[in-house]
């Protein structure tokens, strides 16, 4: 059952998006969860930041209806925990958003005692920033085993296309599916309905709309034919979930520190002005479509000007708020971001990409950048 795993090449930009978890978020995505009376299945939401924060955590079917909502408020480096069944009152399954007004983690642990098998599972929610393309490391397709792969809209701007490749450990194509993950929900995929043969492998999944996010769960509770010992079973009992890794599509360059995401786009100035160059402009396309795409409205972007060092510093400093707000004018008018989501500030001479680069090697100083603070 448990075979080779297949070299896993990381679609990733710069940014591991784990990583981004793993600092908290503003809104977290669970892909999957019960409401069971029979089962104990809870939801944890913590501070990510050592303040107090209020938290909506909508329930929804995989169809995106909402089903469910609770209302909380997090103490300052504490917990809260939500059972869905004391939400919904009935017998449900779907996805979970928590929204928060700060960032925060999220777990989601599931418990199952019955007469026939018994085990617990615990999954890290997921940053709802969204990838095109997600991997599935490794999955098992056999009828007698419960896999699922499950997918999930972060942004409920409308349905989304997903086309679903799975690998052999050789790399070889198996088989190729299309779904549709409706907007605000999510779908579920099970490996041997779609090679109806038991092997093992990898899968990739590419997204034909927005972003995405997902996990793989795999229960196993029942007697199987032990590779041991000849004509003998034995009993296994067990389930494993994980989130699945991606790649958002863009040539920007995105890095992640403990205090913020930060976006390297090339954005330059000539000397004493602030006027946006036409060599720049499909850069800040690209910008645009990166805020506008996995950026919720509550996530503030900082467009950040910056200038070299020649010129008196307090004029340097209104030059480089010159440039902060020729960009977020330019980003607002021309692509239609929200003037509320973006924050123009000048730096001046302060932050030097290359200190004493001045004229035409000033040009590196000269410069707008974007940061999206987590604190």
């Amino acid at each position: 059952m448990i075979g080779r795993k297949l070299l896993l090449l990381l679609f990733l930009v710069t940014l591991s998006h784990s990583a981004v978890l793993a600092q908290g978020s503003k809104r977290i995505v669970l892909n999957h969860f019960i409401a069971d009376p029979n089962q104990r299945s809870i939801v944890y939401l913590t501070d990510a930041e050592g303040t107090a924060k209020d938290v909506t955590l909508t329930f929804y079917t995989e169809a995106g209806e909402i089903i469910g909502q609770k209302r909380a408020s997090i103490p300052a480096n504490g917990t809260v925990y939500v059972k869905p069944h004391d939400v919904i009152k009935r017998p449900a399954y779907g996805k979970a958003i928590a929204v928060s007004s700060g960032r925060i983690l999220g777990e989601y642990w599931q418990i199952v005692e019955t007469d026939d098998a018994g085990y617990s599972v615990a999954v890290p929610m997921k940053a709802a920033l969204g990838h095109d393309r997600l991997l599935v490391q490794h999955f098992v397709s056999d009828n007698n085993v419960t896999s699922n792969i499950y997918i999930s809209d972060t942004r409920g701007k409308g349905d989304v296309p997903v086309e679903i490749s799975f690998y052999d450990e050789n790399s070889n194509l198996l088989s190729r599916t299309s779904k549709t993950v409706p907007s605000n929900g999510s779908v579920t995929v099970k490996p041997w309905d779609i090679l109806q043969k038991k092997t093992v492998g990898s899968a990739r999944i590419d997204t034909k709309g927005g972003p995405i996010v997902g996990e793989y769960w795999q229960i196993v509770s029942g007697k199987f034919e032990d590779p041991n010992r000849k004509g003998k079973e034995r009993f296994i009992n067990y389930a494993v979930a994980v989130p699945l890794h991606g790649k958002i599509d863009t040539p920007l360059k995105i890095f992640e520190s403990p205090t913020e995401i930060r976006l390297t786009v090339e954005v330059h100035f000539d000397v004493d002005k602030a006027d946006i160059r036409e060599a720049d402009k499909p850069n800040l396309e690209e910008v645009a479509k990166v805020v506008d795409r996995y950026f919720s409205d509550g996530e503030i972007v900082l467009v950040e000007g910056h200038t070299d060092e020649s010129g008196a510093a307090d004029y340097n400093l209104k030059l480089s708020q010159k440039r902060a707000d020729a960009v977020t004018s330019y980003l607002v008018s021309t692509f239609g971001l929200s003037t509320g989501q973006l924050k123009a500030v000048g730096y001046g001479e302060s932050r030097l990409a290359v200190p004493g680069a001045t004229g035409d090697a000033g040009q590196v100083n000269r410069r707008v950048v974007f940061s999206i603070p987590k604190i």
